[in-house]
């Protein structure tokens, strides 16, 4: 049975609803959630105008009530409905617009999403600023949502020549590299007083969005997505049980933002993924070369961080670690492995992938009390890196109809998709097995992939 959840936004200095008992919650603005656009501001004469910052609270309540709402166990899909005020009322109301909101994010959400809007009573009319424009445009021909990490760092380098991209950080500034001040920076915390649900999955929403808000301001009509092909279609495909398939960086999801943009805007943004059907360690082999040719080296990507735990989970004496383990992590070391590159072991809490169990490949540091919980992050991933490798031995049916939607998202003969996928599972599957054959038959690795009933040669 689906449950319904109800969010009431409330503006900064509103009160609580007259009829409270409707709604399940409150958030209040620049309480529960904040958010500075001050960069943004500065990329246009006009600055930031009632529409983007409607967009900006918009992200800010999805994320607030996708965090607060634990999934079943049963039943993955939620009902969620959110009260918001907005300025552009006009806008919101709009049935196109509604339709286009709900229709992408119920798709990446896998949840019924549903919203109600109205004015602003208890808040000034919003004011755009009229500034000298002071961060010039000159040369930028895509926007980029950048996060600092291993895609984000060498997507930047192989098509950033000359500085054309305009980069977007959403986020606390702590998480950024230190004296790094060549990109717009959008604080963004959308947090209740306890978080239920982790799954995340309108973090594609607020980064889709926070960076098309920039790129409208700075006139741009494209952005570059940084992510690879098996961080793309991989997780639409390798699904556990009862977990809704992950489009956060599937095209599909793309297709969806930008005719919701269109009907919001009124401006046409256009989605772009040149590594849609490149492997992970192909882009990071491809930057390591375009480096060395200028005489530089690649020891940036060990300074960041994939893994997609909770800090509490993988952090012990005082310092944060990667698991090692999860999807992100293994994914990292494998492509690394492709590159001939490699983080110090130091930097795992599964750090030696050579032993024949867990419990002994752990860090000297980490306590064993959470093992049970890493042996089933090691198993869970691991299969579906595993499936994705052997996905074209699966029936032709599943094969035939993931090609079919990406061929509808990318506009592109179905038959044209299909190779571009096979090469990019069949060079998954190389860099795979060649990582594992790596660690030895020996390591744990191994006899996971022996219970999946292969063997790696």
């Amino acid at each position: 049975m689906i449950r319904d959840r109800k969010l009431y936004m409330l503006e900064e200095n509103e009160s609580e609803p007259a009829r409270s008992n409707e709604w399940n919650d409150t958030a209040r603005l620049k309480e529960d959630i904040t958010f500075d656009y001050e960069e943004i501001n500065r990329l246009g004469y006009q600055g930031v105008s009632a529409i983007h910052y409607d967009l900006i609270v918009l992200c800010a309540a999805v994320e607030f009530a996708d965090k607060s709402y634990r999934r079943s166990n049963l039943c993955w899909t939620r009902r969620i409905r959110v009260s918001l005020p907005v300025y552009e009322l006009k806008v919101w109301k709009s049935s196109a617009t509604l339709r286009n909101l709900r229709k992408v994010l119920n798709l990446l959400t896998g949840d019924e999403w549903d919203f109600h809007f109205r004015p602003y009573v208890a808040t000034e009319p919003f004011e755009s600023i009229q500034q000298t424009r002071l961060i010039s445009d000159e040369g930028i021909i895509y926007a980029m949502a950048y996060s600092d990490g291993i895609d984000s760092i060498c997507v930047h380098e192989i098509y950033g020549d000359n500085d054309v991209s305009r980069r977007v950080h959403v986020g606390r500034r702590q998480q950024l590299q230190k004296n790094r001040l060549d990109y717009i920076h959008v604080p963004l915390v959308a947090k209740p007083n306890r978080i239920h649900e982790n799954s995340g999955r309108t973090r594609g929403f607020k980064y889709s969005m926070l960076t098309s808000i920039v790129a409208h301001i700075s006139e741009i009509q494209r952005v570059i997505v940084t992510e690879s092909g098996q961080s793309s279609i991989g997780p639409t495909i390798q699904m556990l049980l009862n977990v809704y398939p992950d489009y956060r960086c599937h095209p599909t999801f793309f297709r969806a933002m930008e005719q919701f943009l269109d009907v919001a805007l009124g401006f046409k943004i256009s989605f772009e993924q040149p590594r849609l059907f490149h492997t992970k360690g192909e882009t990071i082999q491809e930057y390591k070369n375009k480096r060395l040719k200028s005489g530089k080296d690649s020891s940036v990507l060990s300074s960041t961080r994939s893994c997609s735990l909770r800090r509490f989970n993988v952090s012990f004496a005082g310092n944060l670690h990667h698991c090692g383990v999860c999807g992100a992590c293994l994914l990292r070391r494998i492509s690394l492995f492709k590159a001939d590159l490699s983080d110090p072991n130091d930097h795992y809490t599964v750090s030696d992938l050579t032993q024949n169990r867990l419990d002994l490949a752990l860090h000297p540091g980490y306590e064993q009390k959470k093992l049970k919980y890493l042996e089933e992050i090691a198993y869970v991933n691991l299969k579906q890196l595993y499936d994705f490798a052997n996905l074209f031995e699966m029936s032709n049916y599943t094969v035939d109809w993931h090609c079919s939607k990406l061929s509808f998202a990318l506009d592109l003969p179905s038959d044209d998709v299909k190779e571009k996928l096979r090469k990019l599972v069949k060079n998954h599957a190389i860099e795979f097995k060649e990582f594992i054959n790596r660690q030895g038959r020996q390591s744990f690795l191994q006899k996971l992939i022996w219970r999946f009933g292969y063997a790696s040669r």
